[in-house]
């Protein structure tokens, strides 16, 4: 197989990695708190983190965040397993705006936590959070303000996806119950198919 070029601990979790502009970003649970890390991507070597309080809450698996953080230029965006949304500097981890989705916009949590990562789509970071009225959120992705929230479906498992709709911009989500296309502009529904 491939040589190691090194490993390192990262706590537990079930996300993945995302890479840009030669740095690693990764997320892990450690004694109570989830942490995000940057590292250069050709050593492993810690650039930073940065932690905030979040049980490790086992599921199916050992537990921790179930989300990848989203590079999008000079941000990082990431979602715990409940419900916190972290925009932080991609430089040096300093944490430009946050909030938490069930709190502050409505979501309700899913039975396993939160899992799909956040989608940046042009001038908005999107969040599939369930909840009445709040199913999907859009929000500036420089400010954390939203924009729009619709639908009643429950959240589900997967990322939301940017795709084109008739010329023009949508997002698909796989919700409890359904797959759902809806409008980047301001959320209204497109299409859906039911399943079980």
């Amino acid at each position: 197989g491939p040589k190691e070029l090194w490993k390192t601990e990262l706590g537990t979790g079930a996300s993945s990695v995302a890479v840009s502009r030669g740095r690693l970003y990764a997320m892990g649970t450690v004694g109570g708190q989830d942490i995000v890390y940057c590292l250069a991507a050709e050593t492993g070597k810690e650039i930073w983190r940065f932690t905030y309080v979040c049980a490790l809450s086992t599921r199916q698996f050992e537990g921790g965040p179930a989300a990848t953080p989203t590079v999008d230029g000079e941000r990082v965006y990431t979602l715990s397993h409940e419900g916190q949304l972290f925009c932080l500097d991609a430089l040096d981890g300093t944490r430009i705006w946050s909030l938490h989705v069930i709190h502050d916009l409505g979501g309700s949590r899913p039975f396993w936590g939160y899992a799909g990562s956040p989608l940046v789509a042009e001038d908005k970071v999107i969040v599939s959070i369930g909840g009445s009225g709040s199913s999907s959120a859009a929000l500036d992705k420089t400010t954390g303000k939203l924009v729009w929230k619709s639908g009643d479906d429950k959240a589900g498992y997967s990322s939301p996806v940017l795709f084109d709709f008739q010329g023009k911009p949508a997002v698909a989500f796989f919700k409890g119950e359904a797959l759902v296309a809806q409008a980047l502009s301001d959320g209204s529904e497109l299409w859906r198919h039911p399943w079980e």
